[in-house]
């Protein structure tokens, strides 16, 4: 890890049934509410992250 380069935050989703992943940015706080294996409702907006709500 390099202290002098910003840390970005990273989750990767797959899509039921399809299985189809899609990788977005996230702010540190989203990032650390996610846990693998996590199921729920994934929003977004465009290619943009909005928001992961859990089920």
């Amino acid at each position: 890890m390099n202290p002098d380069l910003p840390e970005r935050y990273e989750a990767t989703f797959m899509l039921l049934p399809a299985g189809e992943s899609l990788t977005y940015r996230l702010s540190e706080t989203q990032y650390r509410a996610l846990a693998l294996g996590m199921t729920g409702r994934l929003q977004v907006q465009g290619s943009r992250f909005v928001s992961f709500e859990p089920a």
